[in-house]
C-alpha cells in the first residue's frame, strides 16, 4: 500500500478535493513492483534517493522474468541489474514542501535515482500537497504516516507504457537574458527583473499574476517546448522574483502567458500514447498534475477532455501536486512547474 496528501484528486469520475481517491490494481504475471520509502529527504535528498531507490528494488519478492519475457536478460544477475537492463520505470513521490523550501532538493532527487538506476526509460511521478496550506505533506504506507519523505515505486513490467508532459504556455516575451542568484531572477538584459516583468505584463506582480505569466526556456528538441519556471514571489526592494525552481544564471530566458493550459492534458496523453506504441487496450492513465494549474483553468474540465480522448471505460488517476517528474521531449529528466504529467498502462506485450 502507498498513499499521499494532494491538492485535490484526479479519478475516472472527474477532480475533487477534501477526498479521499483509491486505486486497487490486480499485478499479473507481466508486472511486479517494488516500493520504498525514505525518510530526512531536506538534510540529503541525494542519499535518500540513492538508498530508497536499492529498498524498493530489493523489496520485490517475485521471479521478475516472466514481466520481463521479452528482455534477453543474459546480464542480469540480480534484482539491480535487472533494474539497470531491462524494461523498468521509477515512480518518485517527494515532499512537496521540502522541495518547495529547498530548491535544490528536487534535483538532488532525480541525481540520486539516476546514479543509482542508471539510463531508466521513464522516471516520473508528483509532489506531494496540502491542498493549498502549505503546512505538512505526507507520504504512508502499511506501517506509518511519513514527513519529509520520498516514496519510490519500481515497476518491472513487458506491457506497453508510456509517458509524456505538456503544460500548454506560450511565449509573451522575446528572449532576456537572466542573472540568477540561487532561485532570485536579479536581471532581465541587464535590467531589474521586476521592473521588465511588469512592464511586460502589465500587472502588478501578485500571485494570480506570477502564476499566469512563468519564466520559460526553449528546451531544443524534436518540436518547440519550453521548460517553465514559476515565480511565487516578488521583492519589491530588490526589485526580483524567487523561483520555485532553480534556473541555470545567464540562460536566455521568456516571460510566458497562457496558450491552451486545458487542452495541453490531451495532448500530453496522445503523445504518452506514441510512446507506449499506441495500444489498442489501455488499462490505466496516472495524471499527475500541477495545483498552479487548477487556479487557471479548472482540473475537473481537463479530465473531462481525457475521459473523451481514452473512453469511459479507462480508469483514470491521479491528484493535483506541488511539482512533476518527467522527462522533456528532448529527454531531459527535471522537475517541472505549471506542468502535467502522465503516465499510461497498456495491456499488450510489448514486441
Amino acid at each position: 500500500m502507498l498513499g499521499l496528501s494532494s491538492a485535490g484528486n484526479i479519478t475516472t469520475d472527474g477532480f475533487s478535493d477534501g477526498s479521499v481517491a483509491i486505486l486497487a490494481m490486480e499485478l499479473s504475471k507481466l508486472m511486479a513492483f517494488g516500493m520504498a520509502i525514505g525518510t530526512g529527504l531536506s538534510k540529503d535528498p541525494y542519499r535518500v534517493a540513492r538508498e530508497t531507490v536499492t529498498r524498493a528494488v530489493g523489496s520485490v519478492k517475485v521471479d521478475v522474468s516472466a514481466s520481463l519475457a521479452p528482455v534477453a536478460t543474459g546480464l542480469v544477475t540480480g534484482n539491480m541489474d535487472v533494474v539497470r537492463h531491462s524494461l523498468v520505470d521509477v515512480l518518485l513521490f517527494a515532499d512537496g514542501l521540502c522541495c518547495f523550501n529547498n530548491p535544490e532538493a528536487s534535483m538532488g532527487v532525480l541525481n540520486g535515482v539516476m546514479d543509482c538506476l542508471g539510463t531508466v526509460p521513464r522516471i516520473i511521478g508528483g509532489m506531494t500537497a496540502d491542498e493549498y496550506e502549505f503546512e505538512h505533506t505526507y507520504v504512508f504506507d502499511n506501517s506509518d504516516v511519513y514527513e519529509d519523505a520520498l516514496a519510490v515505486l519500481v515497476l518491472y513490467s513487458s506491457v506497453k507504457r508510456g509517458h509524456a508532459v505538456d503544460h500548454g504556455f506560450v511565449p509573451l516575451s522575446d528572449p532576456m537574458i537572466i542573472e540568477i542568484e540561487g532561485v532570485d531572477v536579479i536581471e532581465m538584459n541587464g535590467e531589474p527583473a521586476l521592473d521588465v516583468y511588469i512592464d511586460i505584463v502589465g500587472e502588478k506582480p501578485e500571485m494570480e499574476t506570477l502564476l499566469k505569466h512563468p519564466l520559460g526556456i526553449i528546451d531544443p528538441g524534436p518540436r518547440p517546448y519550453y521548460l517553465v519556471r514559476t515565480p511565487i514571489d516578488a521583492d519589491v526592494e530588490r526589485k526580483a522574483m524567487k523561483l520555485v525552481s532553480p534556473l541555470p544564471n545567464g540562460v536566455a530566458a521568456r516571460i510566458m502567458e497562457p496558450g491552451d493550459v486545458e487542452g495541453s492534458l490531451k495532448m500530453a496523453v496522445q503523445r504518452e500514447l506514441e510512446d507506449a506504441g499506441s495500444p489498442k487496450e489501455l488499462e490505466v492513465v496516472f495524471v499527475f498534475n500541477c495545483a498552479a494549474r487548477h487556479l487557471i483553468v479548472d482540473t475537473d474540465d481537463a479530465v473531462r477532455l481525457l475521459r473523451d480522448l481514452v473512453g469511459e471505460d479507462v480508469t483514470i488517476f491521479g491528484f493535483n501536486c506541488f511539482g512533476e517528474y518527467g522527462m522533456t521531449p528532448s529527454g531531459k529528466l527535471v522537475q517541472h512547474n505549471q506542468t502535467v504529467a502522465t503516465y499510461v498502462l497498456g495491456s499488450e506485450v510489448v514486441s
